[in-house]
């Protein structure tokens, strides 16, 4: 996938939350 799909992905996947912190 592309690089802006993949940060797309962890804007509405819970591991958003691990990265955040």
């Amino acid at each position: 996938m592309h690089a802006m799909q993949a940060l797309s992905q962890l804007s509405y996947t819970p591991d958003k939350q691990r990265f955040k912190s």
